[in-house]
């Protein structure tokens, strides 16, 4: 699930990131934690679009659909 958005609770978003001491042990794991800030500042940019679906504010939304992946 890491790197993708997800809806939960209806009005919550989670996006999965690695945790930083990882970085200190892996090149390859900082490159995408530093992807993982980026994407996470439009996610915060966006997130009442996101939180949004078909008009409605997702806590409208069914039971089914409270977790859901957005990006």
């Amino acid at each position: 699930d890491h790197g993708r958005v997800f809806r939960m609770k209806g009005t919550r978003l989670v996006l999965p990131l690695y945790h930083p001491a990882a970085a200190l042990r892996s090149t390859s794991v900082l490159q995408e934690l530093e992807k993982d800030f980026a994407k996470l500042k439009v996610v915060v940019e966006k997130a009442d679009e996101l939180l949004v679906v078909e008009g409605k504010v997702a806590e409208e939304e069914s039971e089914e659909k409270k977790q859901e992946t957005l990006l």
